[in-house]
């Protein structure tokens, strides 16, 4: 009898060892699956300050205008980059006054339009240098501030937010 007690006691044990094991388990599968599909899903990701910053360093870094385009494309969708090239081509028939930029610091203020699109109000700070029609130094490290309007959305293919289109803003005072 005894032993029947012991066999039973034990098998209930083995019992209550083992369907905690496998709970346990299938936390772990079911919260490591949860992270890998977050991982993947847009609509928890964010457009991030550093990415912003990242696109501003490169687009407004260069010793002739347009020379840069090569070191900013990758933020760049296809429609972003077929527009950033035909401005390219009417930069090279109109003068630029300016070369030699160097960017500072930026504020930026990012709104979520949806899961797949935000927009970034950016205020940069930049240097550069002032130049005449034929191209020489007027002026050097005039400091500017810019403000850029920048739309990004969700690339599937890259899984990342790219620069869609931008404009420049400008303000007048009252």
């Amino acid at each position: 009898m005894m032993r029947h007690k012991k066999a039973f006691v034990l098998a209930g044990l083995f019992f209550c060892l083992s369907t905690s094991v496998m709970i346990s388990i299938g936390r772990s599968l079911e919260k490591r699956v949860y992270l890998q599909e977050k991982a993947h899903d847009p609509s928890v990701e964010v457009l991030k300050d550093t990415q912003v910053n990242k696109f501003l360093l490169l687009f407004f870094s260069f010793k002739t205008s347009g020379e840069n385009y090569s070191n900013y494309e990758i933020f760049l969708t296809e429609k972003a980059k077929e527009n950033e090239k035909s401005k390219i081509d009417q930069g090279k028939s109109n003068p630029h006054f300016f070369s030699h930029s160097v960017f500072l610091d930026s504020k930026n203020y990012i709104r979520k339009e949806n899961d797949r699109r935000f927009e970034v109000i950016s205020e940069i700070k930049r240097k550069i240098d002032l130049v005449n029609q034929e191209g020489n130094v007027v002026t050097r490290n005039f400091e500017k501030i810019v403000t850029l309007k920048i739309t990004y959305l969700y690339d599937e293919v890259k899984t990342d937010f790219l620069v869609d289109d931008y404009e420049y803003l400008e303000f007048s005072k009252p």
